[in-house]
């Protein structure tokens, strides 16, 4: 297998270089608009909030964490693309599954201390192996579990600033009303994570596909979210290519035509599990 090929790359340098993680970190930060400290006891990074007109603190893990998901997402996207090669001699293909899944066994394995210094690395290795598993079991084997399990991961979901809102806020009540599983919800929020942090679409292979609720509800919801992230906020077309490349159930429509329905409420009848904070979000404009 050349080496030069080698899907774990990125993370390989990222837990032998501390440089890089300093320069992600200081890259990411550009995305900010506040001045922040940095407390060197514990690696966070505190600022003061004027908007709330409180100070608040924003983990390290939280920094890296939308350059984290992007390499996640090729990395699987490359060791996809193997699988789909060799899945005409199936003991290849399992062999190389297996390959990858030692490799970062023994990668989490060598940087446990680190790993809990940087867990957010570890989330998205775990990530990793939990998509071959998937490829695994396709292929009739059992799935690999990893030697090392980090208890308490201090991410995304723990930041008191998910662009100045948070999240669940918004969307908990797709996952309270089992419009998408647990895994589902939490890629939803890495990849609206990864969008209005990083400013760039993640073009996952796998699209996530909502039940129990209507196209008109979803993009309308998605709508008024936008409109709360305010400085962050995308046009309209932004955030029409995002629900088209994330979400299956937008998979019939342009860019444009779901462009053309964004914002409006015309027919739409709201479902008893939709917030108010959304549903009515046109009466108090």
């Amino acid at each position: 297998m050349a080496e030069d090929s080698n899907p774990l790359t990125f993370f390989e340098n990222l837990l032998d270089d501390d440089v890089l993680i300093k320069d992600i970190v200081e890259k990411n930060l550009t995305y900010f608009d506040y001045q922040y400290t940095l407390n060197t006891h514990d690696g966070t990074y505190t600022f003061f909030d004027s908007d709330e007109d409180q100070i608040r603190i924003l983990y390290l893990s939280d920094l890296i964490e939308s350059t984290l998901i992007k390499e996640r997402s090729n990395t699987i996207e490359i060791i996809k693309k193997e699988f789909i090669k060799n899945s005409s001699i199936e003991s290849n293909t399992v062999k190389i599954l297996k390959y990858y899944f030692h490799k970062i066994n023994q990668l989490i394995n060598s940087n446990k201390e680190k790993l809990k210094l940087y867990p957010s690395i570890y989330k998205q290795l775990e990530k990793i192996v939990h998509e071959i598993n998937i490829m695994l079991e396709v292929n009739g084997e059992k799935q690999l579990k990893l030697d090392f399990k980090l208890e308490k991961i201090k991410g995304i979901t723990d930041s008191k600033i998910n662009f100045k809102i948070d999240v669940d806020n918004f969307f908990l009540f797709l996952k309270t009303a089992e419009t998408i599983n647990d895994d589902d919800y939490e890629i939803l929020k890495d990849n609206i994570f990864s969008f209005y942090i990083s400013r760039e679409i993640n073009k996952t292979t796998r699209k996530i596909a909502f039940k129990r609720i209507t196209q008109k509800e979803l993009s309308f919801s998605f709508y008024v979210f936008n409109l709360a992230c305010s400085q962050e906020s995308f046009s309209h077309s932004m955030l029409a290519e995002f629900l088209i490349n994330t979400i299956s159930n937008f998979k019939k429509y342009s860019n444009s035509s779901l462009e053309k329905i964004m914002g409006s409420t015309s027919g739409i009848k709201w479902k008893d599990f939709i917030p108010s904070n959304i549903k009515d979000f046109n009466k108090h404009r």
